[in-house]
């Protein structure tokens, strides 16, 4: 991670944002695709592969099977919301720094009723 990067300790670095809009970065090539990088935390299963170089085009693919093509632009735009998605389907509640496991057993629930104020007659909540 180079000092540049977001760290838990300083989460927003403006120059580290000027040089990778949306905090995206495509790291590589690696053997024939980019691995891709939010904030210093790569994203699983997605991979984005350069359709001709310096071209700005792109084809993103999820999990070795789905496929998209966007420009670079898209792409950095696109990338933060798929790796989110795929991080809440995974049962957590972000991806990246701050993700956290969710219990679906323990969501908090509270009731609004209505408040009955002094002189005010008593009025049935219906449920």
């Amino acid at each position: 991670m180079s000092t540049n990067e977001p760290t838990k300790e300083q989460p927003y670095n403006q120059d580290y944002y000027d040089k990778h809009p949306y905090g995206v970065e495509a790291l590589g090539p690696g053997q024939s695709d980019y691995k891709l990088v939010i904030e210093g935390y790569e994203v699983p299963y997605l991979r984005a592969h350069e359709l001709k170089e310096g071209d700005e085009q792109w084809a993103l693919v999820l999990d070795e099977r789905a496929l998209i093509f966007c420009t670079d632009m898209e792409m950095r735009k696109w990338v933060r919301f798929i790796a989110d998605a795929m991080a809440v389907a995974a049962g957590y509640t972000s991806f990246g720094v701050h993700c956290q496991p969710r219990n679906p057993f323990t969501r908090g629930v509270m009731q609004i009723t209505s408040v009955q104020h002094e002189g005010d007659e008593p009025t049935a909540v219906q449920p």
